[in-house]
């Protein structure tokens, strides 16, 4: 008899530990009886579903949901999988589902349920621990819509070959241009690897895993070179290959361009006797080609050149090519062109503006050699002339994508360590101050759940420019994602400096902001960090000390500024 009141005593006690556990669970549960009635829900679950815990005790849990789901042919609650082994063990079912939800106050969630017996006062009970996933599932539709719109935008050009790698070199997309060019299918190459694409004779050589891995160290790596097509022929190619990042900063793989520069590679041409034979092939060539004297004034041009920067022939011969290109470009060409001349080299490649007719600039790919008479002795340049505009649009999309936040253009992680590193190596090196704030915003989830997650995308736009307009252009403010913000403040004297900015974005983001008629009031919490010219402190170190101000200030209270000490 003792021995059974102490069993008795010791599952009371279970049971009321059990329940307060349940009832402080930061995580949505209820417990559900055998016959599907609510038993138990603690807070969370009704904070969840908009209701007050009273309404839930004793419902039909599948009637309570199914009416939120505007489904009544669901079943949330699964009674089958409450079946005891013996009397003291719970056979281990479970379920799992994902279910879209509106609640009382017409808000639509995205829920993930569980349904997991356990044995609660003596009696196997079901206990179902629900979700919010909703954030979860617009940030995976974002992406798959980002991944589209990219995708899409790769498809739509023709004419260069762009190619995504996985971190190991391995093909994982390939576009339409790059089919027209290479003669593959997706078919033929989805999880092949990069060096494929090089001629038989150097598909072991090292080539390729050599351009990925300088490609990873400097960011970039380009070279002209043969290219071969699935039928074995060969083609020159001019390849550019760039790594790409997560947003936390891994290496997510690579993307190529391949342009076949065929038509545009000049070597040394002379003219002869098939002087007659060059004039025709000249003229009729489908690329831009111009002949200029020894002293820069044009001599001759094709249609295709005409056709390109919309003069005609006449008009071009009465020009020196410095005058149509633009001038930031000119001293870099002029000083080839000397070298050409010297002998230094014997031809170059430059990518270079021009003007149009009408005044806008085209982006050209400039192949410049030595026209020699019979006698072997230099009589013109001869340029071979790409209109590459569209292949740097796509240069500056895919940029785009690496480093800018798409919500609200500012930098994103993976620029923020490139700006970062800058004005660290700046400061050293010039024995300078520089400073680096975490920004948060103050309680940004409550405005999501009340307003809506596009509401909240406005207002974290409408925080980045006011961010933007409280620092010099100088400095650099980066989101890092959610409502997490960094700003880099390049050069300061001393912790004045910062305090100064800190209360300018404090200032400014606490007036109200109007949305959609809405208006909202924030505040905001901000952590910094100075890196004094003495100090060892490298990049990683910095973003530590800066966030651990952050997470001070919010312990504090928020809606203020603390500098790390």
């Amino acid at each position: 008899m003792y021995v059974e009141n102490k069993n008795r005593k010791i599952a009371s006690m279970n049971d009321s530990i059990a329940t307060t556990i349940l009832d402080v669970s930061p995580l949505a549960m209820i417990v559900v009886n055998p016959d599907g009635s609510v038993l138990f829900a603690n807070i969370s679950a009704a904070a969840l579903l908009s209701c007050s815990v009273h309404e839930l005790h004793g419902k039909p849990i599948n009637s309570l949901l199914s009416a939120a789901a505007g489904s009544v042919d669901d079943i949330f609650f699964d009674p089958a999988l409450l079946k005891p082994v013996d009397g003291t063990t719970v056979t281990p079912g479970k379920i799992s589902r994902e279910f879209t939800i509106t609640r009382a106050d017409g808000r639509q969630l995205d829920i993930a349920l569980t349904q997991q017996p356990c044995k609660l006062q003596g009696k196997v009970v079901g206990l179902l621990i629900l979700a919010d996933v909703t954030d979860q599932r617009q940030a995976e539709l974002a992406l798959y819509q980002s991944e589209t719109r990219y995708h899409a935008l790769l498809n739509s050009i023709n004419e260069y070959a762009i190619t995504i790698f996985d971190p190991d070199g391995r093909v994982v997309s390939w576009s339409k241009g790059a089919e027209k060019i290479k003669g593959y299918s997706s078919v033929d190459v989805l999880g092949k690897h990069l060096s494929i694409f090089y001629p038989a004779e150097e598909c072991g050589s090292g080539k390729a895993e050599h351009a990925l891995s300088v490609a990873l160290a400097e960011g970039r790596f380009e070279e002209d070179g043969l290219r071969s097509r699935k039928d074995g022929t060969t083609f020159l190619a001019n390849v550019v290959i760039t790594p790409t990042y997560n947003t936390n900063g891994s290496l997510s793989g690579f993307i190529k361009i391949t342009r076949d520069i065929s038509l545009s590679k000049g070597g040394d041409l002379v003219l002869g006797d098939n002087t007659s034979n060059f004039h025709g092939a000249f003229q009729d060539a489908p690329i831009g080609m111009m002949l200029v004297d020894l002293e820069w004034k044009i001599t001759r041009v094709n249609r295709s050149i005409c056709d390109m920067l919309g003069y005609t022939e006449a008009e071009l011969l009465t020009k020196t090519f410095q005058e149509i290109t633009h001038p930031e470009d000119i001293g870099t060409d002029l000083d080839l062109v000397r070298q050409m001349i010297a002998g230094d080299i014997n031809d170059y490649r430059l990518e270079k503006r021009y003007f149009h007719k009408d005044g806008h600039v085209i982006w050209m790919l400039l192949s410049a050699s030595l026209l020699k008479d019979q006698n072997r002795i230099p009589a013109h340049f001869i340029f071979h002339i790409q209109d590459i505009s569209e292949y740097k649009k796509i240069q500056k999309q895919i940029s785009e994508y690496a480093y800018q936040d798409p919500l609200t253009n500012l930098p994103n992680r993976r620029l923020l360590q490139d700006r970062l590193n800058l004005a660290l190596t700046h400061a050293r090196r010039y024995k300078r101050h520089m400073g680096i704030m975490f920004l948060d915003i103050d309680h940004f989830k409550a405005v999501n759940d009340t307003h809506g997650h596009a509401f909240g995308d406005e207002l974290i736009k409408a925080v980045a420019n006011r961010l933007s307009d409280c620092v010099r252009s100088a400095d650099t403010v980066c989101r890092l994602g959610g409502d997490e913000f960094v700003i880099v403040i390049s050069e300061i004297a001393n912790q004045h400096d910062i305090s100064v900015v800190a209360n300018k974005i404090l200032k400014s983001t606490s007036k109200p902001i109007v949305i959609e008629g809405i208006e909202a009031h924030v505040t905001m919490s901000v952590g910094a960090v100075i890196y004094n010219a003495d100090s060892d402190d490298n990049v990683d170190t910095l973003m530590k000390k800066a966030d651990q101000a952050l997470y001070e200030m919010k312990r504090e209270g928020r809606n203020g500024f603390r500098i790390y000490k």
